[in-house]
């Protein structure tokens, strides 16, 4: 991860991976087939110690936007200092997604956590399942997360992403718009 961090991931080769973690090269490829799945784990493991912070990230905030708002930003700012390794850990969640349904990233466990915690209290409504919901709000986020990647990195994505958690939290419809809906 030093070196992916160091050189960026396209730059960094295999060879300098065994170098670095002295081990030679069939060693590499007994537990990894390339150095995508190697980036993955590592990603995976950071994630792991995200969420082991994931009170510490919570605490100062009350209330389900502003504790959704406060996990999507933290991991933002890990994205903005990776972005590369970040939009392959994406990717490859999104692939990978349908073969491993049960394997949650740890923002997606973040945000389960926090919806499931929002319906407990009474704050969110519990005809849309907190699996669903979270799901919904990593759709959000990876939309965002990928439209500043690919343009030029310039977005508010925090801003953004908060946008849009307060529209889904709160819904689109006007009282006129849900007076309307109602009477169709």
């Amino acid at each position: 991860m030093r070196l992916f961090r160091e050189q960026g991931f396209a730059a960094t080769t295999i060879e300098q991976i065994t170098v670095a973690a002295g081990v030679a090269k069939g060693t590499f490829y007994n537990y990894f087939r390339n150095k995508e799945e190697l980036a993955i784990a590592g990603v995976d493991m950071e994630q792991g110690q995200w969420f082991n912070r994931i009170d510490e990230i919570l605490a100062p905030h009350e209330g389900v936007e502003a504790k959704l708002n406060a996990c999507f930003a933290s991991a933002f700012r890990w994205m903005q200092q990776h972005p590369d390794l970040g939009m392959l850990w994406s990717v490859e969640r999104l692939r990978a997604g349908r073969k491993d349904p049960g394997r949650w990233s740890s923002l997606h466990e973040a945000a389960y956590r926090v919806w499931k915690e929002g319906q407990a209290a009474g704050e969110l409504r519990t005809d849309r399942p907190a699996e669903a919901a979270s799901l919904d709000l990593m759709g959000i986020h990876l939309v965002y997360t990928v439209a500043w990647y690919h343009t030029g990195r310039t977005l508010d994505v925090p801003q953004m992403i908060a946008a849009a958690i307060h529209t889904y939290l709160w819904g689109a419809l006007t009282p006129h718009g849900r007076q309307e809906a109602h009477n169709e």
